[in-house]
């Protein structure tokens, strides 16, 4: 804790500096100041600049990520905090388990140019009680766990 007090202790003891650099960056860069195109001039607007970006505070991101692409299938993603400290957060990013698929099982019969995934890419594949015998086996050699609803 003594950390993060001496770490805002030196940010407000710095602000001063960050407004003083910002006013002589706006200075520099005037119009209608003469020396403004000057070399000198550019290089001090330059490295107020930078003062100010490096000891200006960040907030925290919003990282906003809902889903992702797993193997071209979309996966839900839950963001969870795993730990929180005053300086920064810990983030664990968390897919699905599993990916399952819920198909008709007249689709296993008719072809189409529209590919949702391949079959290796499946943990579960959940279909109806009219899928063929064949399709039925092909499934279960491909290591995927085939659910019939009745």
């Amino acid at each position: 804790m003594q950390q993060y007090l001496a770490y805002e202790l030196a940010h407000m003891m710095i602000q001063p500096m960050r407004i003083a650099a910002k006013m002589v960056k706006q200075q520099a860069e005037l119009p209608f100041n003469p020396f403004a195109k000057t070399p000198m001039m550019r290089q001090l607007a330059a490295a107020c600049e930078v003062f100010e970006g490096v000891t200006r505070r960040y907030g925290k991101p919003d990282w906003g990520i809902t889903s992702t692409r797993i193997h071209g299938l979309e996966v839900p993603v839950r963001e969870e905090t795993v730990m929180s400290k005053p300086f920064c957060n810990l983030v664990h990013f968390d897919r699905a388990e599993e990916v399952v698929l819920l198909v008709d099982s007249s689709k296993f019969a008719s072809s189409s140019g529209a590919i949702v995934c391949a079959l290796d890419e499946i943990d579960v594949l959940i279909t109806d009680a009219g899928i063929a015998p064949g399709d039925a086996d092909m499934i279960r050699k491909a290591g995927v766990r085939l659910v019939v609803a009745r």
